[in-house]
């Protein structure tokens, strides 16, 4: 299997998703690369290392005559899947985001469309996403997001020994995270506030830390002396980094969007808010700092959460996909379109 990546510099969430299927796949004991023609934050992006091209004509060139999976990760790759793959193979679309046309203009939401070739075989990360390639006449398989148990596993709560609010901030206004700042530091257990996926000199400016996406071992430390993890960020509807927090025990406060709304149940394993109301999400925070059962209720209920999206488990699902896939070819498949 090979995944197709054209995300440079692009710290969203489909780059860990990305990471996830590779690691998984590898550890299962299958050959799995990553390849691109950027030469712009490849690895920065996705974790795991891959093989740069010097073009695109190139890699296509290299992969049109080998007997693999062709994995395209979002619409950027779609082209080079499909092409690729037109003498032999087997096309595959990764769609970890379909709302990714909200909010397109027109000649890059027609571009998304015609990515959507009727060649390719589907994989949607969230029963949202499902339902909206579905709404276009597409029909996909669901792989959910997981997470890594061995890295994130649960944690005393001896390590919560200061009230740390941990809020994931990336695409936040800057008015927007200057008022929750404001709120949050007003609370009457007065908060270190830690900002990730902001500008580190307008934290400063703020007064509070900031830290770029981190390892996911330092992630899972960060999680671990958090007293609160917050994910509202509005154009990021990943789930990954909601079960993280949930795996090592941290309760999480968080907007219903795309995958997250296959993993989250408010009261829960977690309490959602309104998107942007900045006032509601302080109210929240104080009734969860000032409330042991209902901290305990969220960490339990998020300890369950996370072992049902455990990687040991789903990896398993992606591999059936896989392999169900191959068995229908037992040959190479031309995929060329019509003339």
């Amino acid at each position: 299997v090979v995944y197709l990546w054209e995300g440079a510099g692009e710290q969203s969430f489909r780059a860990g998703e990305v990471s996830e299927h590779i690691e998984a796949l590898r550890e299962r004991g299958h050959e799995v690369s990553l390849a691109t023609w950027s030469t712009h934050g490849m690895l920065q992006s996705v974790r795991t290392q891959g093989r740069v091209y010097p073009s695109r004509t190139l890699l296509i060139q290299e992969l049109q005559d080998a007997p693999v999976v062709r994995v395209a990760t979002g619409w950027e790759t779609a082209a080079v899947a499909w092409e690729a793959s037109r003498a032999s193979g087997i096309p595959v679309y990764f769609v970890p985001d379909a709302h990714v046309l909200d909010g397109a203009d027109m000649p890059r939401r027609a571009e998304i469309l015609a990515s959507y070739r009727k060649e390719f075989h589907f994989l949607a990360a969230s029963f949202s996403a499902q339902q909206a390639l579905g709404q276009l006449g597409v029909r996909a398989s669901v792989v959910p997001p997981s997470v890594d148990d061995r890295v994130f596993s649960p944690s005393s709560h001896s390590e919560r020994e200061s009230p740390i609010i941990l809020a994931f901030v990336a695409h936040w206004s800057s008015r927007d995270v200057a008022a929750a700042v404001g709120l949050w530091r007003a609370l009457d257990i007065q908060p270190t506030v830690c900002l990730i996926g902001t500008d580190p000199a307008y934290s400063r400016r703020l007064g509070v830390q900031t830290l770029a996406l981190p390892s996911d071992h330092e992630w899972s430390d960060l999680l671990r002396r958090a007293a609160v993890f917050v994910h509202t960020a509005p154009s990021d509807g990943s789930a990954r980094l909601v079960l993280q927090a949930m795996a090592v025990g941290c309760p999480v406060v968080c907007t219903w969007a795309e995958q997250r709304m296959d993993v989250c149940e408010d009261g829960k394993n977690c309490i959602v808010v309104p998107p942007d109301d900045q006032v509601v999400l302080s109210q929240v925070l104080e009734r969860i700092f000032g409330d042991d059962a209902l901290r305990e209720r969220l960490r339990t209920g998020g300890s369950a959460t996370a072992r049902r999206f455990s990687r040991l488990n789903l990896a398993a699902t992606w591999e059936r996909f896989y392999a169900a896939l191959a068995a229908r070819y037992e040959s190479p498949v031309s995929v060329s379109a019509p003339a």
